[in-house]
């Protein structure tokens, strides 16, 4: 993938989750598709999404800015994160399903507070 010089590296981390959900769920059981699957897919775009939205707003001095609505952004992808960590674990205990998400996850995850870290 051709990555901008400039994509924080949190952005580029959940365009690889997102991706990765949206592969590896394409050959899910039918009994899973429109149910954990669609969830799990929903998810993943919400959080790159929700990423974008918290990057849109200006912090800084001498800006017009809203570092609260900045923070929820962040707290939307935090929390659709952590779904997404907990479906892709109940997944994983259902037979014919395999989801490996737990490194990503946690790696976007300590990303997104460091940057809510400094956004304070």
């Amino acid at each position: 993938m051709n990555v901008p010089k400039n994509e924080l590296t949190v952005v580029m981390k959940a365009k690889d989750i997102c991706t990765y959900v949206i592969t590896v769920t394409q050959k899910s059981p039918k009994q899973f598709r429109f149910t954990l699957v669609s969830r799990m897919q929903n998810l993943a775009m919400d959080i790159v999404e929700n990423i974008y939205r918290a990057n849109e707003v200006l912090i800084g001095r001498g800006t017009q800015s809203d570092p609260e609505k900045r923070l929820d952004f962040q707290h939307k992808a935090l929390t659709s994160l952590k779904i997404l960590a907990y479906f892709a674990e109940m997944a994983m205990t259902q037979k014919g399903t395999h989801f490996a998400l737990d490194r990503l996850s946690g790696y976007v995850t300590s990303l997104l507070m460091i940057s809510r870290r400094y956004t304070r």
